[in-house]
């Protein structure tokens, strides 16, 4: 018999502990400073704000908001919401407290609002009257890029007021960008600034050299190819490291052909074309011809893989006839200027 009633008991228990467990609630905050001091909101002479939506069946007179210590930022907590309903759809409503008129009826003019559950409860925002949420949240990005390749081929030249930025989506792809800085030397220029972006959404940039010099860039000085996508976490909100258009190891050649032209070995004003030899860890590779930029001086960039241990290169006319012995080079990370007859 005492067991029975024990059960009975426990069963009572666990019957209303139940029932009177708290559902799931979240707080809704509304800052109403602005129509306040622009004279829309007087609460002082009975004003008052609800909220009303797919939780309630729309209804304005079961969930007004409350300002609690006065700061403008009123809020109601929502209490037993249907565990399916993912999202809120509802909007905010004035009433008048002395039988003034009330545009829109107090409804807000925006369209209804849209938020999910769990975006309320993981980011706990504070809501404008009238405006449209901004979830965008400011958050301290961090940039870095390589030039030095850029030097090497003569598009960036900081030592003559050449600058470079970086723009994207959080400056609305303005063109002059944020200012980077290289503050050791070292060719590698980083920036970390202040952002508003939305939580969980890529982030497109790019690097852009802005140059002072007069200088007519490929692309307008930005980098060619695709927009750069970085997705910000809570973890690192530092976009990895970039060489800019992605030129790790670059080979720039000068060839000053004055004494070929004169000993009759190139003839390029009767078609002749120059080129440079490439054998990359043994394996042979013959470049486009050179580019004439002034009299007598040729030059060409070759990109060179990273995985390359062994450079060697010579000079060549017309596909294979050789101009030069076979050379080793050096070409680190920094990129490798290689001059030829220079001292003519």
């Amino acid at each position: 018999m005492k067991n029975k009633i024990f059960y009975l008991f426990l069963i009572i228990t666990i019957f209303y502990s139940c029932e009177r467990r708290p559902s799931d609630k979240i707080i809704i905050s509304l800052d109403m400073s602005k129509e306040h001091d622009a004279g829309y909101f007087k609460p002082e002479s009975g004003d008052k704000i609800c909220i009303a939506g797919n939780f309630n069946d729309w209804k304005t007179d079961s969930l007004f908001l409350e300002d609690a210590d006065g700061d403008w930022i009123y809020s109601v907590e929502l209490k037993n919401l249907t565990k399916s309903l993912d999202t809120l759809e509802f909007k905010f409503k004035r009433t008048s407290g002395d039988g003034r008129v009330i545009g829109n009826k107090g409804w807000e003019g925006i369209s209804n609002r849209k938020i999910r559950v769990e975006e309320l409860k993981r980011e706990n925002p504070v809501l404008k009257y009238n405006e449209i949420y901004d979830k965008k949240i400011e958050m301290d990005l961090t940039f870095t890029v390589g030039t030095c390749n850029q030097q090497v081929l003569g598009f960036f030249k900081p030592d003559q007021g050449d600058k470079i930025v970086v723009s994207g989506s959080f400056c609305a792809w303005d063109e002059n960008g944020i200012l980077m800085a290289d503050n050791d030397g070292d060719g590698i220029y980083t920036v970390t600034f202040p952002a508003r972006i939305a939580p969980e959404k890529p982030v497109g940039y790019k690097f852009r050299i802005i140059n002072k010099r007069g200088a007519v860039l490929i692309n307008s000085g930005w980098e060619t190819g695709k927009n750069r996508i970085f997705k910000p976490q809570a973890d690192s909100l530092e976009a990895p490291y970039a060489e800019f258009n992605n030129l790790r190891r670059v080979a720039r050649f000068l060839i000053n052909t004055k004494k070929w032209e004169k000993q009759g070995k190139f003839k390029p004003l009767k078609g002749e074309v120059l080129q440079v030899n490439l054998l990359l860890d043994g394996k042979e590779s013959l470049s486009n011809p050179l580019v004439r930029v002034k009299p007598y001086l040729y030059e060409i960039a070759l990109q060179i893989p990273l995985s390359v241990k062994k450079i060697e290169w010579r000079a060549q006319k017309n596909i294979k006839e050789k101009l030069t012995e076979l050379k080793t080079i050096e070409v680190g990370l920094k990129g490798k200027m290689i001059t030829v007859n220079q001292d003519i």
